[in-house]
């Protein structure tokens, strides 16, 4: 069994200037993989400065890990070492960077992009701070309805049940590992299942 593709996440080579709906600048992405379903992994970097002063939120849900900087949304400062799980329709007000920050990212599908009209809509996102002692569920077993989950384990020895991602924060690394692979995980890395 063996690793099916990896990723430098510090190599922002292969990134393209992307549009970020109602924001006022575009981000430099690189997109990582996109399965069969629909779901996409990308390295994303705020430029400085970077904001969405309309509120609106995603038809999907969307994952993320911030690397370096922090991203004002919705009342939360997420900072490097930050998880934030986002689940389709949750509420994204007053979302900016004031220093810039990278980030990885998954989004659940098309990243379709709707503005709030009114009052409707609330927030549901749940951030996670990520350190070298904090271990189990990051996201929840079938969280919204979505299969599979986020989670960190001590550094060990791991034999990945299924087809799975495996993200070393300290390193800055991303691989997608094949059912059966033998993985030497640290206590900065995050598996998703």
């Amino acid at each position: 069994m063996a690793v099916i593709k990896s990723q430098d996440l510090r190599d922002m080579s292969g990134a393209v200037e992307v549009p970020i709906p109602d924001s006022t600048d575009v981000v430099k992405m690189h997109r990582i993989h996109t399965w069969e379903n629909g779901t996409s992994v990308m390295i994303v970097n705020f430029p400085v400065g970077w904001s969405r002063p309309i509120d609106g939120s995603y038809e999907c849900a969307e994952e993320f890990f911030v690397f370096e900087g922090e991203l004002h949304m919705s009342g939360d400062v997420i900072v490097a070492g930050d998880h934030t799980w986002v689940p389709p329709h949750s509420l994204r007000l007053g979302a900016y960077t004031p220093n810039g920050a990278v980030a990885i990212a998954w989004f659940y599908g098309a990243p379709k992009w709707n503005r709030r009209e009114g009052g409707e809509g609330f927030v549901s996102q749940i951030k996670t701070p990520i350190d070298a002692n904090a271990f189990g569920e990051i996201r929840p077993l079938g969280a919204n309805g979505f299969a599979g989950e986020t989670i960190k384990l001590p550094a060990s020895g791991y034999v990945t049940p299924s087809e799975c991602e495996v993200i070393d924060i300290a390193n800055r690394s991303w691989a997608l590992y094949e059912k059966g692979s033998e993985v030497k995980l640290t206590d900065l890395s995050l598996i998703r299942l």
